[in-house]
């Protein structure tokens, strides 16, 4: 789709690389939020095509996961993500659910357009939450950093930078919570939710 139809509110999981507990941070926050009551859709709309994080967000309470596979693309890697992303996100609107979380595949600095739609005026005034998805403290410092050149701030990193107190500093400089989704998954979801609803 070119344009992006009215959306519920929306939280993007961002990361600093592959493989950085992105998909661990969106199940962590939709088993959460569906436990609050809350219905929520969920998407990838960034790199390469796997149904096992749709299907793992569906495991946690998703009532539907839409990827860009389900738009017949097999990877994100050079082409224009922008249409696909809103297409992903009309159709899980199109549920009507409460909340959408969406997984943004691939890094901040990655091949797969993760910088193209965080470019984008109208996904980027979609945005209702980031969460920040880092493997160490310098990651998260810098995935900051990146971030607010986009105009975003995270409302929390996760991911294996959180892992330890080693994190602590990094998260003190920068104003950002640094909270586990595995040992602190009510506390991250009450940090998203205080943000988007």
């Amino acid at each position: 789709s070119e344009t992006l139809d009215p959306l519920p509110p929306l939280v993007i999981i961002v990361g600093t690389c592959m493989h950085a507990g992105k998909t661990r941070a969106a199940c962590a926050l939709i088993r959460e939020a569906t436990a609050r009551g809350i219905r929520v859709g969920s998407a990838k709309l960034t790199g390469v095509a796997m149904r096992r994080d749709s299907l793992e967000m569906l495991d946690h309470g998703a009532e539907i996961a839409i990827t860009f596979a389900d738009a017949g693309v097999p990877a994100t890697c050079g082409i224009d993500a922008r249409a696909v992303a809103r297409g992903c996100l009309n159709a899980v609107a199109a549920h009507g659910v409460d909340l959408i979380v969406a997984e943004l595949g691939d890094g901040l600095l990655g091949s797969y357009g993760v910088s193209d739609l965080l470019e984008t005026p109208d996904f980027k005034a979609a945005v209702g939450a980031t969460v920040l998805a880092a493997t160490d403290p310098v990651a998260a410092w810098g995935g900051i950093s990146i971030l607010r050149e986009y105009g975003l701030t995270p409302v929390a990193v996760t991911g294996p930078a959180t892992d330890n107190e080693a994190s602590i500093p990094a998260n003190r400089q920068s104003n950002i919570p640094g909270l586990n989704a595995r040992t602190q998954a009510s506390a991250l979801a009450d940090a998203v939710l205080r943000a988007v609803l």
